[in-house]
């Protein structure tokens, strides 16, 4: 969510890859006004969540689509609302899964960004995910306004953040200031996260 810092008050956001619903229940409690669309390949998924997850059935901004995310994505031309947020957290049994560090589907991404709109992905850099390789596809497909966020040098995760237009490094006072109310409000040590994006990304 260090995505908050770019899109302070999304009003619409696709995630790709359900998981546990931490993110789904983060966003529907924050953002109650947002529409948040859902997309994830696995059925079997899908139905432990509404089982254990506590996924709600009935929300008029919650969609679930049981989808492949680069499917899903090739059909966003076809009438599908863009996005102040796309987060994408989907891994297969080797890692990130491979079909959504496609160019295709990371232009699209890009397409279907709002306006100031950011997409953040959920990556790995372990010595055999080739990261810069990832990384670099990742970068070409925003046109080079992307920032990389490692958040703990001891584990293996890494954020990527591609934006719709250029990255305004005149704006960085006011990301900080922003990262204080953030984590007064939600708890969320950011101001901590964007040291880290200002040190790895601007030196």
């Amino acid at each position: 969510m260090s995505s908050l810092l770019f899109v302070e008050k999304p009003r619409s956001v696709l995630l790709i890859g359900l998981g546990g619903c931490s993110l789904v229940h983060f966003l529907l409690r924050t953002f109650p006004g947002c529409t948040l669309d859902v997309v994830e390949i696995r059925k079997e998924v899908i139905e432990l969540a509404y089982e254990y997850f506590l996924l709600p059935k009935w929300n008029p901004n919650l969609s679930i689509f049981h989808a492949a995310g680069q499917d899903f994505m090739g059909q966003q031309g076809m009438g599908r609302r863009p996005y102040d947020l796309i987060i994408v957290d989907a891994f297969d049994d080797g890692g990130p899964a491979s079909a959504l560090l496609s160019a295709p589907f990371l232009s699209g991404c890009r397409a279907a960004l709002k306006e100031g709109g950011v997409c953040v992905m959920n990556l790995w850099h372990r010595p055999k995910d080739d990261f810069p390789g990832m990384y670099a596809g990742f970068h070409e497909a925003f046109m080079g306004n992307t920032l990389k966020l490692f958040p703990d040098e001891r584990g293996w995760n890494v954020i990527v953040l591609g934006f719709g237009r250029t990255v305004d490094t005149a704006a960085l006072a006011s990301y900080r200031r922003r990262a204080g109310a953030l984590e007064r409000t939600y708890q969320i040590n950011l101001p901590k996260f964007f040291r880290y994006i200002c040190l790895q990304n601007f030196g």
